[in-house]
């Protein structure tokens, strides 16, 4: 997070003064992360997050409600791994270094939470721990940062039938289109189902890989 946070320092010092139209456009986005906190004495330590976002770009900034899924994994062959669902909502601060790469620094809130209910095959195990039953109807909220960069370009729609297709054809209907790659650090507090149980704080930092496409982004 420091490289990034400094790199994203010297491009607010260094960029030029581009002009970007507001649009909508479409996200999605995986990859690794790691647990750290007292959740990850329960967990292996790692996920892997699925996320799909819809924005609204204006000027230098855009907003972005957010679906996201981490598959978990408990090294114990009774439990079904309780993989974690999210949503929540970003809003960035997107800086041009030049006509085809930006980068950018969000904020978050979001919340997350463990399935309601263990699957009927996860059976409690008084000789294993951490219990992976237990984590079940955690949920609470979350506050995180990111870093990221970004390529974009405009190309034809057709691309979205067949990804060569957007540089290509080069008539027709035009659309943004990028990959981008993100470094970021969430921290979640989860509160227990019931009042017998305490609550369980955890951080994850995770390494993002994605695609946009839309008017603009």
């Amino acid at each position: 997070m420091r490289l990034a946070s400094a790199l994203v320092g010297f491009a607010i010092a260094t960029s030029p003064a581009l002009a970007h139209a507001d649009g909508v456009y479409f996200t999605e986005s995986f990859g690794p992360g790691a647990v750290r906190g007292p959740l990850s004495s329960r967990l292996d330590g790692d996920t892997f997050r699925i996320k799909v976002s819809a924005g609204y770009r204006f000027g230098d900034w855009a907003i972005e409600p957010w679906l996201g899924a981490d598959i978990t994994n408990i090294d114990h062959p009774s439990y079904d791994d309780p993989d974690l669902g999210s949503y929540g909502i970003d809003l960035k601060r997107i800086m041009p270094v030049s006509e085809h790469v930006s980068v950018y620094i969000r904020g978050s809130m979001s919340h997350i939470a463990f399935p309601d209910q263990a699957p009927c095959c996860d059976l409690y195990d008084p000789g294993f721990a951490p219990y992976a039953y237990d984590l079940y109807g955690y949920g609470g909220r979350g506050l995180g940062v990111g870093v990221g960069a970004q390529l974009s370009g405009k190309g034809s729609v057709w691309g979205l039938l067949a990804w060569p297709l957007f540089f290509l054809v080069k008539d027709g209907p035009q659309m943004n289109a990028g990959i981008f790659v993100e470094d970021s650090y969430d921290y979640y507090r989860f509160q227990p189902p019931s009042s017998y149980s305490s609550s369980i704080d955890a951080s994850i930092t995770r390494l993002t890989f994605g695609f946009a496409v839309g008017s603009d982004f």
